[in-house]
């Protein structure tokens, strides 16, 4: 059975969420830095305005904790 789950954000939101960033760039293998100039370079020359994540059933606490 595919559990394959899609979250999508707005580029600027995903790069307020340390927590998202974080655990995007250590599953990618990037750095934090080398990752946040990929995407801000793809939202100045492309038009990037978006990014769509998708994660198998593995849960992972990307929300920022507001207590």
């Amino acid at each position: 059975m595919n559990n394959k789950k899609e979250i999508t954000v707005e580029v600027d939101e995903f790069l307020v969420n340390e927590n998202a960033l974080n655990a995007v760039v250590n599953a990618l293998g990037y750095s934090k830095e080398q990752f946040v100039a990929e995407l801000r370079k793809a939202q100045k020359h492309q038009g990037l305005k978006y990014i769509t994540f998708e994660a198998d059933d593995t849960e992972y606490n990307i929300h920022e904790n507001n207590d």
